[in-house]
């Protein structure tokens, strides 16, 4: 990637003239630290220049966000949203809008974004005028965190960007800012050609338009083109809201033929109502009885037991698997080919065979799943779920057999090849350590942009951590926190063995 020289301290002298950088402690040290090759010493140096929290300590750090080495990167971010000094700020500001690299400008976007009540929107302002997609919808993120009333103007045309994303932004930034908009909001939550946009604007609707939810929660569950997606999050808006009107909406949808949509309506049921019924049918039944007399209890009642056991389901490494719709992320890097602790065989034997179990256990006819096999690159069975049966589970299990165990991790490039299909809304990921290489490699960066582009997706992802006997506690533990992340940042659990 391209990086600015030096003199970008001038420019961002200018930028804020006639205030004055403040000085700081000495950073020579940082910057040899920030040449090192081991992620512990360069993190001691970037703590380092985000505690001097100036114009020399934003640059180093700035330079390493532009830098090729990902783990750098990641670790730059994170002590680059810690900068509060104006100077600093402004040198992040000019990066916006002079680097050469996109990607680059749409991250210091967003750090802009983090800047709250210290970032100036002129820059954000100007890059939404971008040709980049990329920096336009960061631009347009970050406006909208730092509640820039100015925006509504400039970005409302995006909202009818061919880009759901984009289009979706842009759309929740105009409604944060400007009240006026949030009837365009409601139109797009409930109208929009693309679900994943109609989920992402539903989901904004609590915060943003409270008083709004329970009519366009409504809207989406009674039109018939609405995927899985929009009606997922409208249980989850539905969850917030506490009424019996919402029970109303949720007993039917416990009845859904999408099994994240049903599982999820009964989970909130029990929760909201202090009953603990299994199944569509039983819900309804006990809502006729009530003949509108239902009073919604204290929050927090204890469910009664459930009138019938849960759907069978399998398990896939102790993690219960009760979707319909579920892909396999599993890791084929070359340290898959290690022995596994206590059994005998190699790691990826290991998984073959748990996952063997897994889909022998699952229902066939209505369940629909694919695998993907990870290291540097995805690479997928089919292109798109298969229906569960023995044919595709044998075919499924001789692909994993044939993958050669070679490379580094990518998983977030794993987990963009699994977010490409908007049918898949479970995910298991395993892993046998972190993230390797990638554009995003620790959590803190992988997890942002996973719940960026998951506002259309609505995909829950749960983690498996396979550890090493070789490995030190204190390795051991930094491994397992990126993958526990993960799962925490979507809504998923995580498991490690």
């Amino acid at each position: 990637m391209a990086t600015l020289p030096s003199s970008a301290l001038l420019l961002a002298l200018a930028w804020l003239a006639p205030q004055r950088a403040k000085k700081g402690p000495d950073l020579s040290e940082a910057r040899k630290q920030l040449s090192a090759s081991d992620e512990a010493t360069f993190n001691q140096g970037a703590r380092a220049c985000s505690a001097a929290d100036n114009l020399e300590g934003t640059e180093l750090l700035l330079e390493k966000l532009g830098g090729s080495q990902p783990h750098f990167r990641d670790i730059a971010f994170e002590h680059l949203e810690k900068i509060t000094d104006p100077y600093a700020i402004g040198l992040v500001e000019n990066w916006v809008e002079t680097h050469k690299d996109e990607m680059v400008r749409a991250w210091c976007a967003d750090l802009l974004g983090a800047y709250f009540g210290k970032a100036k929107t002129a820059p954000l302002l100007k890059a939404v005028q971008e040709n980049s997609v990329f920096i336009k919808t960061a631009a347009a993120r970050a406006l909208g965190r730092l509640q820039a009333k100015e925006a509504g103007g400039r970005i409302g045309s995006l909202k009818s960007s061919p880009d759901p994303l984009l289009r979706a932004t842009a759309a929740i930034t105009v409604a944060r800012v400007d009240s006026k908009s949030v009837e365009g909001l409601v139109k797009m939550a409930t109208g929009d050609k693309d679900s994943g946009v109609r989920a992402a604007c539903l989901a904004a609707l609590p915060e943003i338009a409270p008083n709004q939810v329970l009519g366009a929660c409504e809207a989406v569950l009674k039109t018939p083109t609405s995927d899985w997606r929009a009606r997922l999050t409208a249980v989850e808006c539905l969850a917030k809201l506490r009424t019996k009107e919402s029970v109303a909406l949720l007993v039917r949808q416990a009845s859904d033929a999408r099994r994240a949509v049903a599982n999820l309506s009964e989970k909130t049921l029990i929760a909201m109502t202090g009953k603990s019924f299994h199944g569509g049918k039983a819900w309804q039944e006990w809502w006729e009885a009530q003949g509108g007399t239902f009073e919604l209890p204290a929050a927090g009642a204890t469910g009664q037991s459930p009138v019938t056991g849960p759907a069978t389901t399998g398990v896939f490494f102790d993690l219960p698997v009760d979707s319909d719709h579920v892909a396999f992320l599993i890791d084929r890097g070359a340290t898959m080919s290690a022995q596994a602790l206590n059994l005998g065989i190699t790691k990826m034997e290991a998984v073959i065979k748990e996952l063997e179990t897994t889909l022998k256990a699952l229902p066939k006819g209505n369940t629909f799943f694919n695998v993907y096999a990870y290291s540097s690159e995805p690479t997928a069975w089919e292109r798109k779920p298969q229906p569960l049966n023995d044919k595709t589970i044998a075919d499924s299990l001789q692909f994993l057999k044939k993958q050669p165990l070679a490379g580094e991790k990518n998983i977030w490039a794993a987990l963009e090849a699994v977010l490409a299909d908007p049918d898949i809304d479970t995910v298991f990921l395993m892993s046998d350590g972190e993230p390797q290489i990638g554009t995003y490699v620790h959590y803190n960066r992988v997890v942002d942009h996973l719940q960026r582009r998951n506002v259309l997706h609505r995909m829950v992802v749960h983690t498996v951590s396979v550890s090493d006997p070789s490995w030190s506690d204190g390795v051991k533990e930094w491994y397992r926190s990126q993958l526990r992340e993960i799962a925490k940042g979507t809504g998923g659990k995580y498991v490690e063995k």
